[in-house]
């Protein structure tokens, strides 16, 4: 565990050394998650524009890669709590705001990374997840594309349905 915002940042950049270095940085993005935005360890601000530094590799609420058959856009997280915090109505607006722009005759596949899961269970709800949720699934309902949510926190193995994989119009 660090000990200070500096060891915890000196570590996150070794990590990001070790992945661009084996995948290439330009193949490679960073978004916030919880520890990032704590006080206790990262202490990132996301309403900061960071223009050096390991903060600088992170990215939040905008489209980071985009080609011919994919885009990632990363959501991250501006809340270091996930059940209190999770997805706030402005990260909400510019996601919509974002799918809302794809182009409807696009083949690509839309990606959106994120940190907190679009939990709906028990205690380990992610403040939000619904407005999330339904605003990838007016876009795939509306626009016809492909969207693909991917997420690294997880504590869902309780979760009645962990590893299931729900198409738009389910109901969870």
């Amino acid at each position: 565990e660090p000990r200070n915002v500096n060891d915890y940042w000196n570590w996150t950049q070794s990590a990001i050394d070790v992945a661009d270095a084996k995948l290439g940085a330009e193949n490679v993005a960073f978004t916030t998650g919880n520890h990032e935005l704590d006080s206790n360890d990262g202490k990132y601000d996301p309403n900061t524009t960071y223009t050096t530094g390991t903060q600088s590799s992170f990215s939040v609420d905008k489209l980071v890669k985009e080609t011919d058959l994919y885009e990632v856009y990363c959501m991250g997280c501006t809340s270091s709590s996930q059940s209190s915090g999770g997805y706030s109505s402005t990260q909400i607006s510019k996601l919509t705001t974002y799918l809302n722009g794809v182009d409807t005759n696009s083949r690509k596949i839309y990606f959106i990374a994120s940190h907190y899961p679009l939990h709906y269970f028990n205690s380990r709800r992610t403040a939000n997840a619904d407005s999330v949720i339904n605003a990838i699934n007016t876009a795939v309902n509306s626009k016809k594309i492909k969207v693909v949510f991917v997420w690294g926190h997880n504590h869902s193995e309780r979760d009645s349905n962990y590893n299931k994989i729900y198409f738009p119009g389910d109901t969870l």
